[in-house]
């Protein structure tokens, strides 16, 4: 369950963050170009346009480290870069790749933009992908361009048979840093997430002590709660907690680095704490289900002699049911089950799972997904209702191995995988229904993102999530070599 601030509330963004896949380094007849070391491993590629006049294609040819270039080609409705044609032709005769790249205007009708650059950039001439230029919003508010570059991004999908790079510049996006903290860890980041259209929260350290800190990211406006949260619900009001010192003690890698009053480590199976929910406006917190209550449920003998603690909380989509994982853990021996409370007739539910559930999410029909043994068979199911009585397979066997779900819409989830032998992770989108199973993508986990030892489960999961229409993916990776975030649309 990553941190997903970016795709929570992507249609009320006051500000567009456009992640620059190639770095593009402009010539020019005066321009020097730019020399790296000769050790250097960077593929190197420029970008050019009737701005830079007449290019010296001999020097640019010479260059053993540049690899490509891109064209502009159109801007808008009808005009065509007037060095177009000269450039692709000088371009592939000095043996350059050569891509093409569009200038987009927003008020512009996106067929009209479309047609203007297929009549110019021929899938045939190209070697890469093809690329919009994005540099102004044409006085449009950030949710109206969104949607009319979406759509345009859309129609270039369509047309190459193939997704668009977004090629644009720091003048035009803009970060906002909304604070520091050092409550943070590889899996459950420091919890950021939406509460409202114009407020975040998050889990901070101050004076030692865990708390979360609420934000308003136009005014800058915060407001602090004594306690550090995992989810918030989905009007913003309330928010869950549990021990993450007790977490990190169980898992480490899940908790932060810091105590708390709630750990009891040396209580098996606490009546002093458990999950708690806390009112967000009041900053009140109340202990809802002792870890005493949760064992007490549908009690089995697995559970005696063990420590029991609680973790992974999710609100359903309208608000009434409260899901989390219980676990109990002695050494080596570990057992999880999935358990929903309603908030409304504080009835407790339990799945019927042999052992083992490591995620899950809902969708807005109040049904659950999740990775799980059922039956001693462990694969993805789909419990149809908080009470989990009734349930079916998901993809299997065709997907049978564990992963992150997010629900797309109330069928289709994203579920990633864990790196295979070769240290290949994967990103599918399932039809709960139909169980058709498509590949989105399939990224390089270098082990050395791995910890170093098994007391540690420090590791870069894919953690995908989509926005609240359907159309955008992100997903954490370090295909590229360091952490990262991609943003993909769904089609």
């Amino acid at each position: 369950m990553a941190d997903s601030m970016f795709f929570s509330n992507f249609a009320v963004m006051k500000k567009i963050i456009i992640t620059i896949i190639t770095t593009l380094l402009t010539l020019s007849t005066h321009a020097q170009l730019v020399q790296c070391e000769d050790t250097c491993q960077h593929v190197h590629g420029i970008d050019l346009s009737h701005y830079q006049g007449n290019v010296f294609w001999e020097t640019v040819g010479d260059n053993t480290k540049m690899a490509y270039v891109y064209l502009k080609a159109t801007e808008g409705g009808t005009n065509v870069d007037s060095k177009y044609k000269q450039n692709i032709d000088l371009a592939h005769r000095y043996g350059l790749k050569v891509g093409s790249y569009h200038f987009y205007r927003a008020r512009i009708p996106q067929q009209t933009q479309l047609e203007n650059f297929m009549a110019q950039c021929r899938p045939g001439d190209q070697d890469l992908l093809p690329m919009i230029d994005v540099e102004t919003k044409s006085g449009m508010d950030t949710e109206e361009f969104c949607d009319s570059l979406f759509k345009f991004l859309l129609l270039v999908e369509k047309a190459y048979k193939q997704k668009p790079l977004i090629y644009t510049g720091a003048n035009f996006s803009q970060w906002v840093r909304i604070g520091e903290t050092g409550a943070w860890n590889y899996h459950k980041g420091c919890r950021l997430q939406w509460v409202d259209a114009s407020h975040c929260i998050y889990n901070m350290v101050a004076n030692d002590v865990l708390c979360a800190e609420l934000v308003n990211v136009e005014t800058q406006e915060r407001r602090r709660l004594s306690w550090p949260i995992d989810t918030v619900s989905p009007d913003g009001t309330k928010a869950t907690t549990f021990s993450y010192e007790r977490l990190e003690e169980m898992m480490p890698g899940y908790g932060y680095l810091y105590g708390d009053e709630d750990a009891h480590l040396s209580d098996n199976v606490s009546s002093e704490t458990g999950l708690f929910l806390i009112d967000m406006q009041r900053n009140e917190r109340q202990l809802l289900l002792s870890l005493k209550d949760v064992s007490a449920f549908q009690h089995e003998d697995t559970m005696d002699h063990t420590i029991h603690f609680v973790t992974h909380t999710e609100f359903s989509a309208d608000g009434r049911y409260l899901a989390f994982l219980h676990r109990w853990y002695k050494g080596t021996f570990h057992r999880t089950r999935l358990m929903v409370y309603d908030l409304q007739t504080q009835q407790l539910y339990a799945s019927p799972t042999t052992g083992m559930v490591s995620h899950y999410h809902w969708n807005h029909e109040n049904g659950l997904v999740a990775y799980c043994r059922m039956q001693n068979v462990d694969s993805h199911v789909y419990f149809t209702s908080p009470e989990m009585k009734e349930w079916k397979r998901c993809g299997y066997p065709q997907l049978n191995s564990d992963g992150h779900h997010h629900f797309i819409d109330n069928d289709w989830f994203l579920v990633d995988t864990y790196p295979d032998k070769w240290r290949h992770a994967k990103l599918y989108k399932v039809n709960r229904k139909t169980d058709e199973v498509v590949l989105l993508a399939d990224v390089k986990s270098p082990k050395a993102f791995v910890a170093p030892d098994g007391k540690h489960w420090w590791k870069c999961d894919l953690h995908p999530r989509c926005d609240r229409q359907g159309r955008w993916v992100s997903f954490d990776t370090v295909h590229t070599g360091v952490r990262s975030l991609c943003l993909m649309p769904l089609s």
